[in-house]
């Protein structure tokens, strides 16, 4: 299965050492036999609200935090064991682990290339130079035509209904 792996560093590690703590998160995914797929270099926030992680014996809270994810492959039986390696890590403030797919799922660069179906259920092919680009009236003109397939459609349809 794929899970993803969101996770805040403390940013008491510092820009030089988080190379490092990426490094050994990814170490324990291998040591669980995880095959990495891709992820992202974790760069300091300011969170929402304050978090509180406990540290030795004190109870310290944290406005800022490096976050992070990776997505990987692995076995469901596996993740308990990922979570249990993950809780001991100290420079951990908070981490989260969903499952996913493998496809990127951020929006691509032409969301509107490709086949959308319109409101009469047709199948309508949008061409991948107008999806990027915003020419008023080319996008005029595809407006036009689908109107008119629907007109023509809504035309034909009562047509049959008289006869």
């Amino acid at each position: 299965m794929i899970y993803e792996l969101g996770y805040h560093l403390l940013p008491t590690v510092g820009d030089d050492n988080v190379a490092n703590e990426v490094l050994a998160i990814k170490e324990i995914l291998s040591e669980i036999k995880a095959e990495v797929v891709s992820d992202e270099y974790p760069v300091l926030i300011t969170l929402e609200y304050d978090m509180v992680k406990r540290i030795d014996t004190k109870n310290t809270k944290f406005n800022q935090a490096y976050f992070g994810w990776i997505k990987f492959e692995t076995t469901p039986d596996m993740i308990d064991v990922l979570k249990k390696k993950l809780e001991i890590k100290k420079s951990l403030l908070r981490y989260l682990i969903i499952t996913t797919v493998r496809e990127n799922t951020l929006i691509s660069k032409n969301p509107l290339a490709g086949n959308i179906i319109n409101r009469s259920g047709k199948h309508v092919e949008v061409k991948e130079e107008l999806a990027g680009s915003f020419d008023e009236e080319a996008v005029d003109t595809e407006i036009e035509k689908l109107v008119e397939d629907v007109e023509t459609s809504s035309e034909e349809q009562g047509s049959e209904d008289k006869e």
